[in-house]
């Protein structure tokens, strides 16, 4: 299994670059967090002072904040999103001039016994994926942190046995997605491998059609491109499962 640690390098790595878009990031983010966890306090208000029988004027102020603070909120996020992207296809784009560098640079026993079509997957396929990585790692894994956190905080102020009894909860969880991260993870490596493989079976195909017909071996072909998709779907459901 691959320790966080690498992940942070790689993170961090290619990442310094766009550092002031990323700071610019993390501030948007972190506005957006506060003002989610400041709508529940407005309700909170509203309802404590409806109850209380507060005349209606003295609620519309609070109303109407609320309101401002959900479309404001909405706005940073669709702003957090696009700097997101913008970061995740920089920072990929990098890493596959980097990659493209390193097979260049490999000796000619490599190519042959690797075709063009699981190079391309390997190269485009597999750092798209990790683009999902560099764009949604802020938003999800440090804003949802942060985010979590302040909840958390907010509930022990209201409530010590409520805070407790979520703190355990939250623990026994992130627990629980640690150990399933040793399960999942050779799964998506197999899903990797084994797309590389079928797309450059059919990249041979196809730069060989005319020739496949001519003989017509395009019964063969389908036979051997039978077992090379079941050992693409296996790993495909259970990546599925495990993201489920």
């Amino acid at each position: 299994m691959i320790p966080i640690r690498a992940y942070f390098r790689l993170f961090t790595g290619y990442l310094r670059p766009h550092r002031k878009k990323a700071v610019l990031l993390s501030i948007v983010l972190m506005i957006a967090i506060a003002l989610q966890l400041a709508n529940p306090q407005l309700i909170a208000l509203f309802i404590d002072r409806a109850i209380d029988g507060a005349e209606v004027s003295s609620l519309v102020p609070i109303a109407l904040l609320f309101m401002v603070i959900a479309v404001v909120f909405q706005l940073l996020m669709v702003w957090a999103s696009f700097l997101a992207e913008q970061i995740g296809w920089s920072a990929t784009n990098e890493l596959r001039s980097n990659l493209m560098d390193h097979l260049l640079h490999l000796d000619m026993g490599f190519h042959k016994g690797s075709s063009p079509g699981e190079l391309i997957e390997r190269i485009d396929g597999d750092v798209t994926a990790l683009s999902n990585f560099f764009s949604s790692m802020m938003i999800k894994v440090v804003g949802n942190g942060v985010l979590l956190t302040g909840i958390l905080a907010l509930l022990w102020v209201e409530s010590w046995i409520v805070g407790l009894a979520i703190t355990v909860f939250t623990l026994l969880a992130l627990f629980g997605m640690i150990r399933l991260h040793g399960v999942t993870v050779p799964w998506q490596k197999a899903i990797r491998a084994t797309s590389a493989e079928m797309y450059g079976f059919v990249g041979e195909q196809i730069d060989g059609t005319e020739d496949i017909e001519a003989n017509g071996a395009t019964g063969f072909m389908l036979d051997r491109f039978a077992p090379i998709q079941r050992r693409w779907n296996t790993p495909i459901v259970r990546g599925w499962q495990g993201r489920a």
